[in-house]
């Protein structure tokens, strides 16, 4: 099935990305990426660890950690009864992970920060989760008429939370790192991080984003890096953004295509590794088949 080869393709090139690290440097990834987009209860006895999305990015984010720490996935399709989601369309996925589950539930998110706040790789990974869930990386490239006309390059780190205090404690941790961000309120009772200086956008990119495992920002990143260390010609990274867009369309248009033909065929997707490979097993009427990828 070309829907599934295709995820198997995208899984394997994450997992590269951790070719270097070691579990302990992903757990804090994978710990924020279940606090800002997950799904679980405290209440009830089972451990799992789930996330609802529409976005290819908040999946690979998920699936990547998960499986190098060494867990199983289960991935359904369903489409959504309501018009509160802008997609039709929902992938959930859910593991089983006792510990993260159990700590989780046992701390408020400010006390999991303090936790990781103590190591620099951890730090990283744990500010990528915040990334890949609740952070945006705003690229503008606008005009300025004086004192003659150029283009001039308007970028933004931003990561969003309910908690004033938890993002506070963000900033201040960030400080040590010599990164000035500010707290600002939002419509919603929400408060942003923000980043501005471009300096410092820099130093923040080239810490976290190889922690990063969210397709969609890891591009953002990959654009704005090379034009805060350089300053080149704008012109060509307002031609490389509209090249990235068009891309995130039609990884948009895979998705719901992916979620549909899963939905459609009664399947699931049992995800996993054995011997350093990423196996995809298809579900189907209680029995497994291997998919030919």
């Amino acid at each position: 099935m070309t829907e599934i080869s295709t995820l198997h393709s995208m899984i394997k090139s994450m997992i590269k990305r951790t070719s270097n690290m070691k579990q302990y440097d992903i757990l804090p990834q994978f710990y924020e990426v279940i606090l800002g987009d997950g799904s679980y209860t405290c209440t009830y006895s089972r451990d799992s660890l789930g996330i609802e999305t529409s976005h290819i990015g908040t999946l690979l984010a998920f699936i990547t950690p998960t499986l190098v720490l060494g867990s199983t996935i289960m991935l359904y399709t369903f489409p959504r009864r309501d018009n509160i989601s802008f997609s039709r369309w929902k992938i959930r996925c859910y593991t089983y992970i006792r510990d993260v589950k159990q700590n989780i539930c046992s701390k408020s998110k400010l006390e999991i920060a303090e936790q990781f706040s103590h190591s620099d790789k951890q730090w990283f990974s744990f500010n990528a989760g915040l990334m890949d869930s609740d952070g945006a990386i705003v690229i503008s490239v606008k005009r300025r008429n004086r004192p003659k006309p150029r283009l001039y390059l308007e970028p933004e780190i931003i990561i969003m939370d309910q908690d004033r205090t938890f993002l506070e404690y963000i900033c201040e941790i960030w400080r040590k790192y010599s990164i000035y961000g500010h707290v600002h309120r939002h419509p919603d009772n929400v408060y942003r991080f923000r980043i501005t200086s471009k300096p410092q956008i820099l130093k923040f990119l080239k810490y976290v984003t190889p922690y990063m495992f969210n397709i969609e920002r890891i591009g953002k990143a990959s654009l704005l890096i090379p034009y805060l260390e350089t300053n080149k010609d704008l012109n060509p990274l307002k031609n490389r953004l509209r090249i990235y867009y068009n891309v995130m369309d039609k990884l948009r248009v895979y998705t719901q295509k992916l979620s549909q033909v899963l939905y459609k065929t009664n399947r699931k997707l049992l995800i996993y590794k054995e011997n350093d490979e990423v196996i995809i097993d298809i579900l189907y009427k209680n029995k497994i088949q291997n998919p030919n990828l």
